[in-house]
């Protein structure tokens, strides 16, 4: 059977009274479809594609048993195509992501596709944003644990998504964040997070530089009842860039970078 009629068959079904049986009743879904008819412009001129009709499709389902165990389910379909300007990896209909959660007090375990941010996102950030058409989720292993009310940690590894495919080569994560706001003895909030990001593209081979490309981070957050304040310092190793889905090697850097922000808030002010 084609895919798109078992991803419309599976609507059906999640709108009629089966959802509502004691066996699905942890069950919940949502729908979004974003649809559009292209037609000829006298400004911009004819429309010269294929397919005038175009609708993106995102089927989530999510299912959980108890408090420790949760599953995630995402079916997307592009029918006929995607809309204009989205990604050409955007195509047909088929699993997004998948995946299975385990929770127990301070320890959260995601196998399959998560998403995941470290400090301001400067050298890990994936999320999906589908008026854009962003889902760079990694698929592999992520682990939360919370030692106490003022250390966390995360570690991860995977590759990350593209379309319905995946890289080949992988990532590596590890994040520390510290809570030292008791250290004021004030309500402030004062965070302390080290970061560390490993990008293993096994198509990047050469003498110039290694396959592993190198992020670390270092971030500082403040924030009182009037002002708040945030730095994150990153470096990087050296690594080639990506041109038009080539690697070049005449552009070979390292690099670093500095975010800081910084605010004054008051009533009526």
């Amino acid at each position: 059977m084609n895919n798109k009629y078992i991803f419309y068959i599976i609507i059906f079904l999640l709108h009629s009274p089966i959802v509502n049986s004691q066996i699905l009743k942890n069950l919940t879904s949502s729908y979004e479809s974003y649809s559009a008819y292209y037609l000829d412009d006298s400004k911009t001129g004819d429309f010269s594609y294929e397919d005038r009709f175009r609708s993106n499709n995102y089927l989530n389902l999510k299912y959980n048993i108890g408090y420790n165990w949760n599953f995630e389910l995402q079916i997307e379909s592009y029918l006929p195509t995607a809309l204009l300007n989205y990604s050409p990896n955007f195509k047909d209909t088929g699993i997004s992501t998948f995946k299975i959660e385990y929770n127990k007090k301070d320890l959260n375990i995601s196998l399959g596709n998560f998403y995941e941010q470290f400090g301001s996102g400067m050298i890990l950030r994936s999320w999906e944003d589908r008026s854009l058409g962003i889902n760079n989720s990694i698929r592999g292993l992520n682990v939360k644990y919370r030692i106490n009310d003022k250390i966390n940690f995360t570690t991860l590894i995977g590759n990350q998504k593209k379309g319905f495919k995946y890289s080949k080569g992988y990532i590596v994560g590890f994040d520390s964040e510290f809570d030292l706001s008791k250290i004021l003895k004030n309500n402030s909030t004062f965070l302390l997070g080290i970061s560390y990001v490993g990008r293993n593209d096994q198509k990047t081979k050469s003498d110039f530089y290694d396959e592993m490309t190198n992020l670390y981070s270092a971030r500082i957050d403040y924030s009182s009842s009037y002002f708040y304040s945030n730095i994150e310092l990153v470096n990087k190793s050296k690594n080639p860039i990506v041109i038009f889905g080539s690697v070049s090697n005449t552009f070979i850097k390292d690099g670093s970078a500095i975010l800081f922000n910084s605010g004054f808030f008051k009533d009526g002010l």
